[in-house]
C-alpha cells in the first residue's frame, strides 16, 4: 500500500540536496571499508579453525552428527491455517444451555 503524499517511485533520498547525497555516499563507502576488513579478519580466523580441524582428523565443512540449524517446520503453508471446528454452532450451544431457564433482563 502506498503512503500518502508520496508519488510512486519516489524515495526519501529524492528530497535531499546534492551535498547531502555525496555525504551519504561517503559515509556508506567508509562503512563498507570497515565491513570488508572485518570480513578479512573473520576469514583468517576460519582458516585457523579449519587447520585445527584437519589436525584433529576432521574434514572442515563436513557435519559430524551435530544439528547446525533448527529443523524446518512442517506445518501448513502460510495462509492455509486450519481453524478448530466446534461440534455445534453458537446458536445451538446457547439454546441447549438456556433450555428451561428463565432469565430477567438484568441477568442477561
Amino acid at each position: 500500500m502506498a503512503k500518502r503524499g508520496r508519488k510512486p517511485g519516489r524515495t526519501a533520498l529524492a528530497g535531499l540536496s546534492f551535498a547531502s547525497l555525496q555525504a551519504e555516499i561517503q559515509r556508506r563507502t567508509a562503512m563498507a571499508g570497515g565491513m570488508l576488513s572485518k570480513r578479512e579478519r573473520i576469514i583468517k580466523q576460519l582458516a585457523a579453525l579449519d587447520a585445527k580441524l584437519v589436525a584433529a582428523g576432521i574434514e572442515p565443512g563436513v557435519e559430524i552428527g551435530v544439528v547446525t540449524h533448527a529443523p524446518a517446520k512442517r506445518g501448513p503453508a502460510r495462509g492455509l491455517r486450519r481453524y478448530p471446528r466446534n461440534k455445534m454452532n453458537l446458536a445451538d450451544a446457547l439454546t441447549q444451555l438456556l433450555k428451561g431457564k428463565t432469565m430477567s433482563v438484568t441477568e442477561a
